[in-house]
């Protein structure tokens, strides 16, 4: 399913990471957080943030179930720190550079893993 901007629905975390983005002035934070699917009667969506340092990005994933609905959050994200510009000029980082960031890729889009995200 697709992803759309969103205004959150709910607001328990299940699980946070924070990325570095090396900027002109210094490394600044990059927080990324999904948050518990919800029950929406037909589906189960999952809302997911990343906070780029110039805007946030609120997105949900919708899934058949809960489970589903939170895989394909996580995916998203990686999608979207794989195809970022920051990824691409080198200035984002999870542990080290070029290491990934920890997040899984769809099977159409795993070329793009570097590091120990090869291992997914």
């Amino acid at each position: 399913m697709l992803a759309a901007p969103v205004e959150r629905e709910s607001a328990t975390v299940v699980a946070s990471r924070i990325l570095m983005m090396g900027t002109d002035g210094g490394d600044v934070e990059v927080p990324v957080t999904i948050y518990r699917p919800v029950d929406k009667a037909d589906h189960w969506r999952c809302e997911y943030e990343i906070g780029w340092p110039d805007r946030r990005k609120n997105f949900a994933a919708h899934g058949i179930d809960a489970v589903q609905a939170l895989l394909l959050a996580a995916q998203m994200v990686g999608v979207e720190l794989y195809s970022s510009e920051a990824h691409e000029a080198g200035r984002l980082k999870w542990d080290e550079p070029g290491g990934g960031y920890g997040f899984p890729l769809s099977y159409g889009v795993r070329d793009l893993y570097q590091g120990r995200d090869r291992q997914l």
